[in-house]
């Protein structure tokens, strides 16, 4: 993920209130670039409760809504997609969830890959 519009610190700040941290920092240009992951061993399950070592749909959808608390204009680029400003965000970020991150064999959307919400 990389962010263009806040600070290194601001951005660990947004980590901690939803409870993820930020890895592999660093800066490209005007962006901050990171990978954000879950805290220590925690792991979340899944589908006949399979463990997995990573931050949900959900996650980061409350990280970039702290993030855009901040900064309402931030730019952000995620695998997913682009989104220009927290109206933006709200707008186009629930398609992002029926995005197929399954296989051929077993789909699973983005939206469904966990039981938080």
């Amino acid at each position: 993920m990389k962010i263009k519009g806040l600070s290194i610190a601001e951005l660990n700040d947004c980590a901690k209130i939803v409870g993820v941290e930020l890895d592999n920092i660093r800066t490209n240009g005007n962006y901050v670039q990171f990978k954000v992951n879950l805290i220590g061993e925690t792991y979340r399950k899944y589908r006949h409760k399979r463990k997995v070592w990573a931050v949900c749909w959900h996650g980061f959808r409350d990280f970039i809504r702290e993030v855009y608390k901040i900064n309402s204009t931030a730019r952000i680029v995620t695998m997913l997609a682009c989104y220009e400003g927290k109206q933006h965000f709200e707008v186009t970020y629930p398609d992002t969830g029926y995005i197929d991150i399954g296989s051929i064999c077993m789909p699973l959307l983005s939206k469904d890959a966990c039981h938080c919400n």
